[in-house]
């Protein structure tokens, strides 16, 4: 058995497999039961407009000037592109002014810009649109009861939208298998892949027609790359990876800049800590930092005329918009830093809502209860601190990984002005792992007292 946990084929190979087909056939079977949320998914897919304009070089447009600031691009143009042999097959059938607007609008969409409102109105008037209210949430069953058999279009685009999440999120998941196994071994990895690719937060939002599938997967490649850079002897060729994947990240929310403070931050403890390391190492956190914004610019039209002044003005836009949805909302408003660190925390172990955050969707019932939170927190702790024990070791995986975990809660002290669960989404890699870690550190525990099984186990624990 130990020979089979150690084997590369198995490891590398074998184990990536398997767990993509259980993740595919698993998400498969969810993506018809997840609720269409109006407020995110008919938006998203109803901008996906955004990728004919840019693949046709049309950057001096209006458009890009309103709506297309108050979110970066990439998952526009992710749904765009998966929609687009469906345009096309389309426009072979109708007249030549059938662009990727009519389109959507064919299947029921009318999220237009203001700018084109006049241009649309004629065919918004003759076709199926159907006006949404924002906080609809629901199965076919219930659009259908409420605006008519008309709705079924839009939901049935959205729904083949969602197997392009599956996919998204399926790679993420193998992603994050391959940090787990990096940092702390095969079985932690396995241990680890179950939980966090069941993960009740990160299914439910991962397969919305949204940011989130996306997000995570530029997210942990971003993550998996850099902490390659680190181990591997900073190679160039990690470190432009980490640089690629950073760029898109951001481009994907705006808070993907964080890889920017990770990077800088690890690279100089990492500096300090190991005296040996060259001084010229010091100097490559500048790579990441242009790459992601040349990244960044060229994918969003909007910032082309004034790069540093618009980048500025998307960042304090988001800002305003999420104080004035806190305002509309304040139940949802987190007021300060401490409040804000405070909630992270309670989410995910203190709330009798933890089972949102730190769930599968196997153990949802269980997970209510107040001792599986309990259980909860203490393999958290466990991990956590035999994380921090190594860390004094000068383990440099435990260095980068605790380094990277509570700069992403500062950063997130600064920045987090709504209370909504999916912009935990990315912190459930982190708290899993480390719940992950202290499971396999009880059953080391546990088989130490009954035998030797695991006496020669030093390698499967990095």
């Amino acid at each position: 058995m130990l020979s089979l946990l150690k084997s590369a084929k198995f490891r590398l190979f074998i184990v990536p497999l398997l767990l993509s087909v259980i993740l595919i056939v698993t998400y498969s079977s969810q993506i018809k039961t997840i609720p269409v949320s109006n407020w995110d998914e008919i938006s998203w897919i109803g901008s996906s407009y955004f990728f004919d304009f840019y693949i046709r070089g049309d950057f001096k447009n209006k458009i890009w000037g309103s709506l297309a600031y108050d979110q970066p691009n990439l998952t526009k143009y992710a749904y765009g592109a998966w929609l687009y042999p469906l345009y096309l097959n389309e426009k072979h059938k109708n007249e030549k002014s059938f662009d990727f607007i009519r389109f959507l609008m064919k299947n029921g969409f009318y999220e237009i810009d203001k700018d084109y409102k006049k241009i649309y109105a004629g065919y918004k008037e003759i076709s199926d649109v159907v006006k949404f209210n924002n906080y609809d949430e629901g199965t076919p069953k219930y659009y259908v009861a409420k605006y008519g058999i008309k709705s079924l279009k839009p939901l049935t685009l959205i729904y083949y939208a969602r197997i392009l999440d599956i996919l998204l999120l399926t790679a993420a998941v193998i992603l994050a298998y391959f940090i787990a196994l990096k940092y702390f071994g095969i079985i932690t990895a396995i241990i680890f892949s179950f939980f966090y690719g069941f993960n009740y937060l990160v299914v439910h939002f991962g397969l919305k027609a949204q940011t989130e599938s996306l997000f995570l997967f530029t997210f942990n490649a971003a993550f998996l790359f850099m902490s390659l850079y680190f181990f591997k002897g900073r190679k160039i060729s990690y470190l432009l990876l980490f640089s690629l994947f950073s760029g898109l990240c951001m481009s994907t929310k705006l808070n993907g800049i964080m890889f920017i403070f990770i990077f800088l931050i690890c690279n100089l403890l990492l500096f300090f800590i190991f005296k040996g390391k060259k001084s010229l190492d010091i100097f490559h956190g500048i790579v990441p930092i242009l790459i992601c914004l040349i990244i960044f610019i060229s994918l969003n039209p909007f910032t082309f005329p004034n790069p540093i002044k618009n980048i500025k003005s998307m960042f304090n836009y988001r800002m305003h918009t999420a104080l004035k949805d806190a305002g509309l909302k304040p139940i949802y408003f987190l007021p300060d830093g401490k409040s804000r660190v405070k909630k992270i925390f309670e989410h995910f172990y203190l709330s009798e809502k933890s089972h949102y955050f730190n769930d599968t969707l196997l153990s949802y019932k269980l997970s209510q209860s107040n001792n599986y939170r309990i259980s909860l927190i203490i393999l958290f702790i466990l991990g956590l601190f035999y994380s921090i024990k190594l860390a004094f070791k000068k383990n440099l995986a435990a260095i980068i990984f605790l380094c990277s975990f509570f700069t992403i809660i500062a950063i997130m002290s600064c920045y987090l002005i709504l209370d909504f669960k999916r912009y935990y989404i990315h912190l459930v890699l982190f708290f899993v792992l480390y719940q992950s870690l202290g499971i396999y550190l009880l059953l080391k525990i546990l088989l130490r007292m009954f035998g030797s099984v695991f006496q020669s186990d030093k390698n499967l624990l990095t």
